[in-house]
């Protein structure tokens, strides 16, 4: 089976920031409550309070292992920081 999950990046729009926003598809390997971050193909990915949630997600408490999400990132000093998670359809 090949795997379709990969990082997406879109076009640098807050470059001049130091910011570059992406896509990241694919499966919630961990969730780290603690620092309100979770993994996904092998990426940290952190939350904080601008964090949106959508489709079956209400807050980072709802994010549990092996669901399959989409999220809407900014990476910024090395940091992968959620701007939106939602949930994704699961495959067949």
């Amino acid at each position: 089976m090949r795997n379709t999950n990969r990082l997406v990046l879109a076009i640098p729009l807050a470059l001049a920031a130091g910011a570059v926003h992406a896509d990241l598809k694919g499966t919630v390997e961990s969730v780290d409550a603690n620092a309100r971050s979770f993994v996904v193909q092998g990426i940290t990915v952190t939350t904080d309070e601008r964090t949106e949630y959508e489709d079956g997600l209400s807050q980072f408490e709802d994010i549990q292992p092996n669901q399959q999400v989409e999220v809407d990132l900014e990476i910024q000093d090395g940091r992968h920081i959620a701007e939106e998670v939602e949930l994704e359809e699961p495959r067949r």
